[in-house]
């Protein structure tokens, strides 16, 4: 950019501002053989900066993306990493106050049904003559 002057001018109007082409050398040339005043000032080369920025924030960008959906799935029980795991939970009814003696049906039921209640609650007395629950489901 050049900042010229016209002969005419006044001394209190501003210079105009000419956009030049870089490195002319004809112009350099017509410049030097005129006497006038000639300084050149290199205008720093950002290119690099301005790239590695944008190769950054487009970076950011992905990473911000990716963090804020595991977080919207591990918020929402969809855990993303835990995908073919059981969601079944365990689920405790309240007590209904019904015992064995309101139960209608037979009574080998009730006694079998009684048995496997003693055993849950109290297993080494059974282990200890050597019983154990079968294998696999009925």
């Amino acid at each position: 950019m050049a900042r010229v002057r016209l002969k005419d001018s006044k001394e209190s109007e501003a210079p105009y501002k000419v956009m030049l082409f870089e490195e002319d050398p004809a112009l350099i040339e017509l410049l030097r053989a005129n006497k006038v005043d000639v300084a050149s000032n290199p205008t720093p080369d950002n290119s690099a900066a301005v790239a590695m920025l944008g190769h950054i924030i487009v970076i950011g960008i992905l990473i911000g993306g990716l963090m804020l959906i595991v977080k919207r799935s591990a918020q929402s029980g969809n855990n993303a990493l835990n995908f073919g795991r059981s969601r079944a939970r365990f689920q405790m009814e309240a007590k209904t106050g019904v015992t064995f003696d309101d139960v209608a049906g037979v009574e080998e039921a009730k006694e079998e049904l009684q048995e496997v209640v003693t055993f849950l609650k109290e297993p080494e007395r059974f282990t200890a003559i050597g019983a154990r629950i079968r294998a696999g489901c009925c």
